[in-house]
């Protein structure tokens, strides 16, 4: 689209061109009449007015064009004593007829030219305004056209190999690719990343491009969602630890009812019994509320949290003193929880006589350290669904560069964890 300016130029512009390219057609048809002979007295003209046309606009090609009519009828035909007058009109008009026709031509090319531009640089521009960028699959869907987004992205240098565009995707992905059957394609997948040295999610979509009714090759664009598929996850996270804590928390109340029944006396004193451990349930919850910057020991985490359970059920001896952060407090105080929640439900603390043990103080290397240890309590065992409470035994302390070790005995459960404070 080189050929053509972007612009439509300013009339004095193409009138200007016009003239200089007159001067040439008129020297040009003084050093080529020998060869021209005395047939062709406009035709040295026609290109500077196809010229004057495209650059200068409809100005400058009708401002080539009655130039060249002088010109050309003052100049040239003078000098062809064997033309009459109707032959010399014929001549002129025919002349003037063509050059009208190399205007209106170009005049139509010069805008479609400008159009294609102006949609491919729309287009290019929504393309820069979004994470995607476009790629070109041949018609079998396998090998990728040479895309320098793609390299960027992928880090792949040899992308046109058959078939070498899946080797970036997760293995797991690639297996599960669709096949390219001619129907139009929008899939998740995780794409090697150079920069991250991994993989990213991006969103690849894939449309045939058909002639002659059958595939010719096929266009897509690879969109980044990496972050939006973060977001989601931890979305997805933080509802399942509200629905299990919901959970958690209905079974504590439950627990703390039947708790409370079988040692009460009256009435009164099953009320004042509940209403206090409900309201230590509700303290236990500060600690899942800390703000950043805020700190509290280990001990204070301890202590709010097992005021929820029936006094004298979970014996406490602390090894030592050590501050915790807001994400090991809040942890902590997760971990302790749901604990104590299992084992009013399934444990120790869910039969007469049964007891808990919790030590807790400072451990190796810097480390938060708790033990847990049930006694008394009914034979247990690990629960088959993998849910939020799992992942959070499991995985929580490993966030937080400790460990955790849990063991399913016959009179309940021993556990031991470490977390940087």
């Amino acid at each position: 689209m080189g050929l053509v300016p972007v612009r439509p130029p300013r009339p004095w512009f193409g009138i200007g061109l016009a003239v200089a390219l007159t001067a040439l057609g008129t020297a040009a048809h003084w050093l080529l009449s020998p060869a021209l002979g005395g047939e062709l007295p406009f035709i040295t003209f026609f290109p500077g007015i196809l010229i004057a046309a495209v650059w200068g606009g409809p100005a400058g090609g009708l401002t080539a064009t009655v130039l060249a009519g002088v010109l050309g009828s003052t100049l040239f035909l003078p000098h062809r004593p064997h033309l009459n007058a109707t032959t010399a009109g014929a001549r002129i008009a025919v002349a003037l007829t063509t050059s009208l026709l190399i205007i209106l031509v170009s005049e139509m090319l010069t805008r479609t030219v400008r159009a294609l531009a102006a949609s491919e640089e729309r287009l290019r521009l929504l393309v820069d305004a979004t994470s995607a960028f476009v790629v070109r699959l041949d018609r079998s869907g396998e090998r990728l056209f040479p895309s320098a987004e793609w390299r960027d992205y992928t880090g792949q240098k040899h992308e046109r190999r058959q078939g070498a565009w899946r080797d970036m995707l997760h293995p797991d992905d690639a297996s599960a690719f669709p096949k390219l059957d001619g129907a139009p394609l929008q899939v998740e997948a995780r794409l090697r990343h150079r920069d991250s040295k991994g993989h990213r999610w991006a969103r690849i979509s894939l449309t045939p491009v058909h002639r002659g009714g059958v595939v010719h090759e096929w266009l897509g664009a690879v969109e980044d969602i990496h972050d939006r598929k973060l977001m989601e996850e931890r979305g997805r996270i933080l509802s399942d630890e509200l629905a299990h804590r919901a959970r958690n928390g209905i079974g504590m109340v439950q627990g703390v009812v039947e708790q409370s029944a079988r040692g009460a006396t009256s009435v009164e004193n099953l009320r004042d019994t509940v209403v206090g451990r409900l309201q230590a349930m509700s303290r236990a919850q500060d600690i899942l509320s800390l703000q950043d910057g805020e700190t509290a020991t280990l001990a204070q985490v301890v202590e709010q949290v097992t005021a929820a359970f029936e006094p004298g059920r979970i014996e406490v001896a602390s090894q030592g003193s050590i501050v915790l952060g807001r994400p090991a407090a809040i942890l902590t105080g997760l971990i302790l929880y749901e604990l104590g929640t299992n084992a009013v439900k399934y444990g120790a603390l869910s039969v007469p006589g049964g007891k808990v043990v919790l030590e807790h103080g400072p451990g190796p290397d810097g480390l938060a350290s708790l033990n847990w240890r049930e006694v008394g309590g009914p034979p247990v065992k690990p629960s088959e669904r993998r849910g939020f409470g799992h992942r959070l035994l499991q995985n929580g302390p490993a966030n937080l560069g400790g460990s955790s070790e849990i063991q399913h005995e016959g009179d309940g459960v021993r556990a031991r964890f470490t977390l940087r404070p």
